[in-house]
This record gives structure tokens, C-alpha cells and sequence, in this order.
């Protein structure tokens, strides 16, 4: 007779609880303070003289620079555990900031705002999370990474809300220079942190065989369902980010003071911490499939609702676009990083951190895209557009790749993800 797996609960231990607890501490932080590009963009083009277009050159830098290092800084990971991958990464980024609070030329932003901190936010979120959370969840893999996520949005609904605040009691610089410092204060902690017990993983799952020569394996390369995983996260982040960065200067063009609009950004966070651990528990109950479908759709919603701002500003219809399109912010990244550890197991944050070059290129692209479009028309609907666009192309993907409708290889070991 088979022995019954253990149930779900038995992987709530308190190491597995910690382990949980600092990924999402540390994409709160990290990640909280590098997505303040929205609150900044108005101030630095305003005193600097660049055109939104130039500053969204800033952020293509930024995004582009977390998509091609996340699989460096997974293999990395891979190769010589969390520790040296997490240190450097809060250095790198609070160095970046520090020198975006004394930059007068574009090759400065691009430097300290667009590579330096973007290796530093690939280096301190979930290319490394997800290879610490699945050492230590099988059973719930999807909800797991799904409650590590929720930092990001957490961070944006009180970091970014607290640098608005900042910069007009103070400037822009001066906001640039704390996020530097506090960042550069955490890197003797993130140090000295007890790196051995959480990188153990949990007694239920076997040691994994991890890759640690710099290669990802051909096989996966060739195969459509890395390529489908690829794409839902280039799609997802066009979706959100060609919207996103735009978000704060649009709705006080509509009619809103500084501080609500940063408060809706920041908003629209928190109601993605609902929509991640929703999607999660239903990713696992009914399937990744199905979760990612709703998700896309709801992006869609969302989008609509906040172009109707510009005819009719009220805070229902604020309210409306945060609730819509921050829940279906949770709705793609767990997924995606539930099925590389169950299609990609012995090399989990190399290819995770592969994939997450779409991630980056769609946040490069629709950032970029949505600052030219307003530069070239004076308006946001075109960006608005491009959004809905993308979000309902998204939804085909897992529809017709088998493994990801699936959640499974079809046949045992259809793919190598060993060199």
C-alpha cells in the first residue's frame, strides 16, 4: 500500500514560517522603495528639464537590468546559497539610490536608478525567494509563493505613500539619499542572519540535485512551456507597468492632490496582497489555468475604470480601479513560480530567474512605451490601450501550452533542466 502524503499543515514549521516571513520582508523593503519611480517622475522632469519619454528611458533601464540579470542571480543562488546573493543586492541598491540623489545627467540615472538597483531588486526578490520557499512547500508551492509576494505590494501601500510625503516636506534628493542610507543600514543584518537553518529546506522534501554550472540545459530552452512561462510575465508586466508608472502623474491630471494619488498607487498594492493569496489558494484548488484566465480579464476591468477618471473623477471609481486591478496583480507570479518548481525542480531559482527576463522586458517595454505614447499624443489612453491589449493576449497562453494548462509534464521526464 502507498504511504499517504502528510497533509498540507505539516509544512507549517517555524522554520518554514521564518523563512516565509523574510522573503516577504524583503520584497516589502526592496521592492517598495525602488517601485517609488511613479512618485519621482514628476519632480526630477520637472527640476531636471527631461521629458517623460527620457525619464521612461530610466525606467526601461531598470526593468531590462531585472529581467537579463535574474538568471544570473539565480544561478548564483544555485551556486553559493542566499547569503552573498541577498548582502550584495541591498548594497547595490542603496548605492544606486544614493547616487540618484546627487545625479544632474541621464548616464547617472541610468546608472544608479536603472542597472545598480535593478541588479540589486533582481538580487533581493523572488528569483531567490522562490528557491528558498520551495526547499521548504510542496504541498501548497503556489499559496507559499504567494504569501512571499505579498511584500511587494505591502511595500508599495506604505513605502510609496511615506517617499510622497518626503519629497514634499523636503525634495527629491533629500528622499533619494534616506532610501539610500536606510537600504545601505541593512546590509550587516541581512548578513549576520542564521543562513544556514533556512537554507536546510524542510525533512519531507529530498535534497534536489541543483545545477551549479552556469547553464540552464538546452532542453528547457527548446521546449514551448518555458517559452509560455516567458510570456505570461513579459504580457503581465506590460499590462501593469504601462499603467503603473504613469498611474500618479494621471490622477493628478485628473484632478486629484499628490497625496491621494500616491495613496491610490500605493492602494492598489495592498489590494494586490488580497489578490495574491486568493490566486494562490486557487491556483492550488483549481488550477493555474483557470487563476491566470481571471486575472487577465480583471487587468482588463481594471484599466477601463481608471481611463473613465479622466471624463468622470470621483473616488468611487478610484476605488473601483484599486480593488479590479490591484487584485489581479496577484493573480500571474505565483503561478508562474509554483510551476517552475513543479516542471523545473532541480534548478528552481536559475530558471525562475530565466523567465523573469520577460518580467523585465515587459516592465521595460510598457514603461518606455506608455512615456512616448504621452510625449507623442499628450494623453494617457494609448498606454491605457496597449494594457488592455496585452492583458487579453495573456490569457491564451495558458490555454494552448499543455504543461502550463496542465500543471504537469504530460509524460515523465519530457524535459531535461540539467545541462
Amino acid at each position: 500500500m502507498l504511504k499517504r502524503p502528510e497533509p498540507p499543515t505539516s509544512e507549517m514549521t517555524r522554520s518554514a514560517i521564518a523563512v516565509l516571513v523574510f522573503c516577504a520582508a524583503m520584497n516589502f523593503f526592496s521592492r517598495g522603495v525602488s517601485e517609488t519611480f511613479a512618485v519621482f517622475l514628476l519632480p526630477v522632469t520637472k527640476d531636471l528639464g527631461w521629458s517623460r519619454s527620457t525619464f521612461g528611458t530610466i525606467y526601461f533601464a531598470y526593468m531590462a537590468t531585472i529581467g537579463f540579470s535574474a538568471p544570473l542571480i539565480g544561478m548564483l543562488f544555485d551556486r553559493f546559497g542566499p547569503r552573498p546573493v541577498y548582502t550584495i543586492g541591498v548594497f547595490l541598491f542603496g548605492s544606486g539610490f544614493l547616487l540618484a540623489s546627487i545625479m544632474e545627467y541621464l548616464w547617472q540615472a541610468i546608472l544608479g536608478l536603472g542597472i545598480m538597483t535593478g541588479i540589486g531588486i533582481s538580487a533581493t526578490g523572488m528569483t531567490v525567494a522562490s528557491g528558498l520557499v520551495s526547499r521548504w512547500f510542496a504541498h501548497r508551492i503556489t499559496l507559499a509563493n504567494a504569501l512571499a509576494y505579498t511584500g511587494i505590494p505591502l511595500g508599495m501601500v506604505v513605502i510609496i505613500p511615506l517617499t510622497q510625503v518626503l519629497i514634499e516636506a523636503t525634495d527629491w534628493r533629500t528622499a533619494y539619499g534616506v532610501l539610500g542610507w536606510v537600504s545601505l543600514a541593512m546590509v550587516a543584518v541581512i548578513w549576520f542572519l542564521p543562513w544556514q537553518t533556512m537554507s536546510d529546506g524542510a525533512d519531507h522534501i529530498p535534497p534536489r540535485q541543483a545545477n551549479r554550472s552556469f547553464s540552464l540545459g538546452a532542453g528547457v530552452l527548446r521546449h514551448p512551456a518555458f517559452w509560455g512561462l516567458f510570456a505570461t510575465l513579459f504580457l503581465a508586466s506590460v499590462t501593469v507597468w504601462s499603467v503603473m508608472l504613469q498611474a500618479v502623474a494621471f490622477l493628478i491630471s485628473a484632478g486629484f492632490t499628490p497625496v491621494v494619488a500616491a495613496f491610490g498607487y500605493g492602494a492598489v498594492g495592498a489590494m494586490s496582497v488580497v489578490g495574491l493569496v486568493c490566486f494562490g489558494w486557487a491556483s492550488d484548488r483549481f488550477g493555474q489555468r483557470n487563476s491566470v484566465t481571471v486575472g487577465y480579464i480583471l487587468s482588463a476591468v481594471g484599466v477601463a475604470l481608471l481611463w473613465q477618471l479622466q471624463e468622470t473623477p470621483n473616488l468611487l471609481l478610484l476605488m473601483g480601479f484599486v480593488v479590479v486591478f490591484g487584485a489581479a496583480m496577484g493573480s500571474r507570479g505565483p503561478a508562474v513560480s509554483a510551476l517552475v518548481a513543479r516542471l523545473y525542480p532541480n534548478n528552481v531559482a536559475a530558471i525562475y530567474g530565466a523567465t523573469t527576463i520577460g518580467l523585465g522586458l515587459g516592465g521595460a517595454v510598457g514603461g518606455w512605451l506608455s512615456s512616448a505614447f504621452f510625449d507623442w499624443t499628450g494623453d494617457y489612453g494609448a498606454g491605457f490601450a496597449l494594457s488592455i491589449a496585452t492583458s487579453l493576449v495573456g490569457i491564451t497562453l495558458f490555454w494552448v501550452i499543455k504543461p502550463l494548462s496542465a500543471g504537469r509534464w504530460p509524460d515523465p521526464n519530457p524535459v531535461s533542466d540539467t545541462p
